[in-house]
């Protein structure tokens, strides 16, 4: 690793520690709050006194099973209540989660995906699609609430397509 992307791992650490310190001891959800942002980038540009940093070119966030991919990051936090909000932008910007109940993981895209600390929500933009195995949704715009599996997709102007194949032989019958 050279300097440079050392020095800004380095700094944001230290400007997203303070907000994943905060979370609730009590707050159910898939990442605990001992995980850390890994954020890679050609370049990075940080304002702590506008608690904002904004990374560019092959941009790539870790933390935990959720890993995400695009072109611009932008990434706010709040001084209060410690939420993170992450802004990733892309064709396409990608998120992809592992669960270890599922071998199969969940991947997202859309032109824009947002992610939220805390609420642990994706919220993906323009020609978002979220495929789990050969099941797939389409739509305009869709929210992924991570912590309690639950998806909400809008058509826009089309119509929400889902496709939900029939379980291959090797599956057990329901």
């Amino acid at each position: 690793m050279n300097p440079r992307t050392l020095l800004l791992a380095l700094l944001c650490a230290l400007l997203l520690e303070p907000a994943l310190a905060q979370r609730p001891q009590n707050r159910p959800g898939f990442l605990g709050q001992d995980l850390a942002v890994q954020i890679e980038a050609d370049e990075a540009e940080l304002s702590e006194l506008r608690n904002t940093s904004i990374y560019r070119g092959h941009v790539s966030l870790t933390r935990g099973p959720l890993s995400m991919q695009g072109d611009e990051l932008k990434i706010h936090r709040d001084p209060d209540s410690g939420r993170i909000t992450a802004t990733l932008s892309g064709r396409p910007a990608t998120a992809t989660h592992r669960s270890a109940e599922d071998p199969e993981p969940v991947v997202a895209s859309a032109r824009r995906i947002v992610y939220v600390t805390q609420v642990e929500t994706l919220e993906l933009a323009g020609d978002a699609r979220i495929r789990r195995g050969a099941d797939e949704l389409q739509g305009d715009t869709v929210r992924y609430d991570v912590a309690n599996a639950r998806i909400q997709a809008d058509g826009g102007d089309e119509r929400v397509r889902i496709v939900i194949n029939p379980p291959s032989d090797a599956d057990p019958a329901p």
